[in-house]
């Protein structure tokens, strides 16, 4: 992977508009710029971050950082899980500078263990965040991944051809970063054979090096030496050469990062100008780094498979879910249309027969008072001696119904018996032998009859709100009214005026 992944945490550094309304804190900043020249300090530099981190950019950058170490001390896992974080943190951050990083990253070691479909699509999310850019950001870092992405797999010339694209500026970016990236440049193009350019990119560098207080610290400097090797080798003159590429190993020895040091190794064991003791010891320390880097890889692709697994297993108990789910709702709404459906018939039938009846009712040849001819046989003696006089409050009943005194506010037992001109034994008598009623039994079923039948006879209170239609009817509140309405007829208020304006509107459509 060479050294893109701190290539890419100085770029973060480089940019601080990318922060956002999240601020870095200078605390963290002057953690942030420290320069570790090895692995152990990387990882002692991220640990810091990671302690001192208070918001989510903070977070992103210190696992980015701690990714980064896991990387170099060459284990996969850690470093994808900790980059992996960075990405969560990047994600609540709304950073999205933060996931080219961390996509970019992801790509690289998804590459490494060749997990080309997961290297893939991490690229394929640099490239979309990235478009979204406006500065020359927009394209550095597509081009840049796609040269590494190629150089991985040594080819080198292909990686040339996009770093050639790749403009920078000091004005755009710091020096550093420039000399970078004109190290990366000279370097593929002495792999590929163009020792002239790179010796043209080569005296940019070193006017830059010219000036460094530590030239052998400078970033990349291992990849200088190897492109003054390349060089030296081309001109063959093996003791520069021989110089260069032991400068480069010596270099990543001191920086502990295991994979440019296998990387380093392989460029000097193939130059072939080591005695045979050295190169034997070069080999052996080549195949632990193999061994070790075949090992991760095994276990990052058994890791993967155990995702793969695990993500498909949930997809399966979501679809279960969702499958069970979605059965309980289309029986709940089954069961819920045939109880629905079941309940208006329950409510048509009722109002049925409250019609039926209200229209015998209205027949003229329909006895008004068939309990009057009929009265109830009572198994006590009759309280009211005098048939004459029984028939006489009789018929002081049927004149207080036919005038709807029932819906007189108010109304008592011992009002009615002032009404009627009888005392309260007498119509408590005659209510129930004649009415098959108590007396509040009696009002207010007379009074939901009344008003049953005049909602029937006039359609213009069908309009009119319950209570309306409550106080009309003689009841004190709308509640006692629907309460009694639904005990006597089995169906509410509203229920009977919705039927009847169904009824009344079928009618005119069928007139019509």
């Amino acid at each position: 992977m060479f050294k893109i992944i701190s290539f890419i945490v100085i770029l973060f550094f480089t940019f601080p508009s990318i922060y956002g309304q999240e601020k870095i804190s200078e605390q963290f900043r002057k953690l942030s710029d420290l320069n570790p020249t090895n692995v152990d300090s990387i990882s002692l530099k991220g640990q810091k971050l990671l302690k001192e981190a208070k918001n989510n950019v903070e977070f992103a950058v210190a696992y980015t950082t701690i990714g980064d170490a896991s990387y170099k001390k060459g284990n996969y896992l850690l470093a994808i899980k900790n980059i992996e974080k960075s990405a969560n943190f990047a994600e609540k951050a709304k950073r999205e500078d933060q996931l080219v990083i961390d996509y970019g990253l992801l790509t690289l070691l998804y590459r490494k263990a060749s997990l080309i479909v997961e290297s893939d699509y991490c690229f394929n999310k640099v490239k979309e965040l990235s478009s979204k850019r406006q500065d020359f950001l927009k394209n550095f870092n597509v081009l840049q991944l796609q040269a590494k992405i190629l150089e991985m797999d040594k080819k080198y010339c292909e990686a040339l051809n996009f770093r050639k694209k790749i403009k920078t500026s000091p004005k755009d970016i710091n020096a550093h970063i420039v000399a970078s990236t004109q190290i990366y440049l000279a370097f593929d193009y002495a792999k590929c054979g163009q020792i002239a350019s790179a010796k043209q990119i080569i005296k940019k560098i070193e006017s830059y090096l010219s000036q460094h207080k530590n030239p052998d610290k400078v970033y990349l400097i291992e990849h200088y030496y190897l492109t003054k090797a390349y060089i030296s080798v081309s001109e063959k003159d093996t003791v520069s050469a021989k110089k260069w590429f032991i400068k480069a190993y010596d270099a990543v020895i001191i920086n502990k990062d295991m994979y440019i040091t296998k990387f380093v190794t392989e460029e000097r064991l193939e130059a072939n100008f080591d005695e045979l003791s050295v190169q034997k010891e070069l080999y052996k320390k080549l195949n632990v780094i193999n061994s070790q880097e075949k090992s991760i890889a095994e276990k990052l692709a058994t890791n993967e498979t155990i995702k793969k697994i695990n993500t498909i297993k949930e997809k399966e108990r979501k679809l279960k879910l969702y499958a069970t789910l979605a059965g309980i709702a289309f029986l709940s709404l089954l069961f819920s249309m045939i109880y629905y459906r079941n309940y208006n018939r329950k409510i048509k039938k009722r109002f049925d027969s409250i019609i039926t009846e209200l229209e015998k009712k209205n027949n003229p040849e329909y006895p008004t008072h068939v309990l009057a001819e009929n009265p109830k046989q009572s198994a006590t003696q009759p309280i009211i001696k005098n048939k004459e006089k029984e028939s006489e409050l009789i018929e002081a009943l049927e004149k207080f119904e036919a005038k709807n005194l029932f819906t007189t506010k108010n109304i008592s037992l011992v009002k009615m018996s002032a009404m009627l001109k009888t005392n309260t034994k007498y119509l408590n008598y005659i209510l129930k032998e004649y009415r098959d009623s108590d007396f509040y039994g009696y009002i207010n079923k007379m009074r939901i009859d009344f008003v049953i039948k005049e909602l029937h006879n006039r359609p213009e209170l069908l309009n009119y709100k319950i209570a309306a239609l409550a106080e009309m009817s003689g009841f004190s509140n709308q509640s006692l009214f629907t309460g009694s309405f639904k005990a006597e007829k089995q169906i509410t208020p509203s229920q009977y005026i919705k039927s009847l304006r169904e009824k009344n509107d079928n009618m005119k459509n069928y007139t019509s």
